[in-house]
């Protein structure tokens, strides 16, 4: 490579993932694998940027993640997947409670890594370690930043109609997902898309483009991106009441919200005081009647809403079962509300 070559900065900004295959990408060297990382991330999200980090030989010296939990009625404690997988590779694993260095400052001091790497952690890392390594905290946010920022940034996307979103890479600072990009690659949202099925996508283009931005970003040449903090959205945590569908908006708001809030907290409505979660939908014909009110068009099972019927396709009742609507339309009364 000529010196120029060397010297030249590059832009990992990508418009799709044929865009990001045909890019140009610095080599992968023995020295850039000899750079130590500490991987910090929890859920299924992480797993494929860690697996293919040590496929390709990158000096993995650690895996952080969030302490076991309690899950199901009988509150047995559960590691995280990225805990799971780490020992599979025969990683050390850290489940530091709090990032207070007051407590993990021993464990960083032995560690020392020269990048830290997050995805989807669960904490944000405060100043102190953030400086601490040369090469910086990269963190990998599923959402074409500065749009929706935080906490749940697949299903604020899929919940507000937006046709695409990204895989971003960014160097951390001290606010919320706020530091310069390093790349990003978009890809479109599709119709048939959830939360769950984006995510996916998601996570597997962090396992592609990340590695492949490393070199540069070691050898200094990533020309990086200031977020536009004018344009920046909020993707809050989500909560349970989140899930209650409001049939005065338009059918496919309803429609996006059940696919973005796919598998929790999920969608749901009332009928007759009971509570009936919605697990597919889909748009049917427009209408002009009160919102949450029942048709019955042949075997399938219509709620009014704002503009059109909301087709409901599948729904669980209060007994946990899922059913289909085909299967249990004659319960619901031509006429009759959702919503109450």
């Amino acid at each position: 490579m000529t010196k120029a070559a060397q010297e030249k900065l590059h832009q990992y900004f990508f418009t799709s993932y044929e865009d990001l295959t045909a890019g140009d990408f610095l080599p992968l060297t023995a020295q850039d694998k000899s750079k130590s990382i500490l991987y910090m991330g929890s859920p299924d999200f992480s797993l494929p940027l860690l697996q293919s980090l040590a496929d390709q030989g990158f000096n993995l010296l650690a895996v952080a993640t969030q302490p076991d939990r309690p899950v199901g009625r009988k509150q047995q404690l559960m590691p995280t997947p990225a805990k799971l997988l780490a020992e599979s590779l025969g990683l050390p694993v850290y489940t530091w409670p709090k990032l207070d260095p007051a407590h993990i400052g021993d464990d960083l001091d032995t560690l020392q890594p020269d990048l830290i790497i997050t995805s989807a952690y669960g904490n944000i890392l405060p100043p102190e370690i953030l400086d601490l390594p040369p090469y910086g905290c990269l963190n990998v946010h599923p959402s074409l930043l500065p749009r929706w920022r935080g906490a749940s940034p697949v299903a604020s996307a899929i919940m507000a109609g937006d046709q695409e979103t990204a895989l971003s890479i960014m160097e951390m600072g001290p606010g919320l997902d706020d530091g310069d990009l390093l790349a990003s690659c978009r890809l479109p949202i599709l119709a048939e898309d959830d939360t769950p099925s984006l995510s996916c996508k998601l996570a597997d283009l962090s396992a592609i483009l990340l590695p492949k931005i490393l070199p540069a970003w070691y050898r200094g040449l990533i020309d990086l991106r200031p977020q536009d903090d004018s344009q920046s959205t909020y993707a809050k945590k989500l909560e349970k009441a989140d899930g209650l569908l409001d049939f005065s908006q338009t059918a496919q708001a309803n429609v996006n919200k059940i696919r973005a809030l796919t598998p929790w907290p999920g969608s749901y409505t009332f009928y007759d005081g009971k509570r009936y979660k919605i697990l597919q939908a889909s748009v049917a014909a427009p209408c002009s009647l009160q919102p949450g009110q029942v048709v019955r068009h042949e075997r399938e099972l219509w709620l009014a809403c704002q503009d059109a019927c909301l087709r409901v396709e599948s729904l669980q009742g209060p007994n946990g079962k899922r059913v289909e609507a085909s299967d249990c339309f004659h319960n619901f009364a031509e006429g009759s509300y959702f919503g109450i």
